[in-house]
């Protein structure tokens, strides 16, 4: 049989066989399955050529301990990255041909995204600026810039639509922008193909993660995968799309927290509540300056406090603006 026609019938049952194949070649073990001793004893000389040593064992699709921050984001899957051990090498087997970095389960996609998140400064830092300069525009919209004109014609003509509309389409907007920095950055790309290889994250850097990759085949290939130029190599071949989807969400945090649609109702509350205060008055430049100066200090405290929130983790941002993502890895060709 060609190896290119075995490789096509290979199953995920001939996956487990070829590890324990290699595991028992590498020990001089009597093979389990005689009929893949030849390619088990290639891929044993081939290693030895990289310089690998030490006793094998075989991991199979046990079960290794998730993180904590796994755990925290819905991750279940606690089946190892690692395929087999030789000395200090966690090997992930891989044959020549496309295989999935990751699993679609909507747990594994999220726990994913944030704790690579979570573990990239350089991808908070951003985010958290991005996030900052987007409700200052949204002060400027939501308040500098209100009907003056509707304000001093009759305190009961405030423009709360326009507010709401206004919220909508920023919201929109930093949607759109999120999108953009998490499906075109590369440092971000990367960051995520590496914990989708490797599972350090995952699998607290225990056996269950991986930190070198085996391809078989025609060509064998060994790879470290901690190895910035090959991560990067492979996340140019990955298809990876981060979606995003508004949720309706609850925040509790320390003390009274708020969602992003939930503060612009509380706005607009707080303008009525304002300009009630000098119904029947002629609204004057000075009293509108006023009302706009109180509404905005009002509207600053609570923001204060949550940018304060917002610094506890990432996660913290998404919840307030209700977005949740939804990251996807298409099949990558060794």
């Amino acid at each position: 049989m060609r190896f290119k026609k075995y490789l096509n019938e290979f199953s995920t049952a001939k996956a487990t066989n070829m590890e324990m194949s290699i595991v028992q070649a590498w020990n001089h073990d009597t093979l389990s399955y005689p009929d893949q001793q030849k390619q088990a004893l290639e891929t044993v000389n081939f290693l030895k050529k990289q310089r690998v040593n030490g006793k094998a064992k075989h991991l199979g699709s046990g079960s290794y301990p998730l993180s904590k921050i796994w755990i925290k984001y819905g991750g279940t899957n606690s089946t190892p990255k690692t395929d087999l051990i030789i000395g200090k090498y966690k090997i992930s087997l891989k044959k020549e041909g496309p295989s999935q970095l990751m699993s679609g389960k909507k747990g594994e996609s999220k726990a994913t995204f944030f704790s690579t998140l979570q573990n990239n400064d350089e991808i908070t830092k951003d985010v958290l600026k991005e996030s900052e300069i987007f409700l200052n525009k949204f002060i400027e919209k939501g308040i500098s810039k209100l009907n003056i004109t509707g304000i001093k014609a009759s305190s009961q003509d405030i423009p709360e639509k326009k507010i709401v509309k206004d919220a909508e389409k920023l919201h929109k907007q930093f949607t759109v922008y999120l999108k953009n920095v998490f499906n075109n950055y590369e440092f971000i790309r990367n960051a995520i193909v590496a914990e989708a290889m490797t599972g350090d994250i995952k699998f607290n850097k225990g056996d269950g993660s991986a930190s070198h990759l085996l391809i078989f085949g025609e060509n064998n290939k060994f790879h470290d995968t901690h190895n910035k130029n090959y991560v990067s190599d492979i996340s140019s071949k990955a298809k990876i799309n981060v979606s995003f989807k508004s949720t309706s969400s609850t925040t509790k945090a320390k003390g009274k927290m708020y969602t992003f649609f939930s503060v612009v109702r509380l706005l607009n509350n707080h303008i009525t509540k304002e300009t009630k205060n000098y119904e029947g008055i002629l609204l004057t430049e000075g009293i509108i300056k006023n009302i706009i100066n109180n509404i905005k200090t009002w509207f600053n405290k609570i923001i204060g406090n949550i940018k304060k929130w917002w610094k506890e983790s990432i996660e913290n941002i998404f919840i307030f603006f209700e977005i949740e993502p939804k990251l996807t890895i298409s099949n990558v060709s060794f």
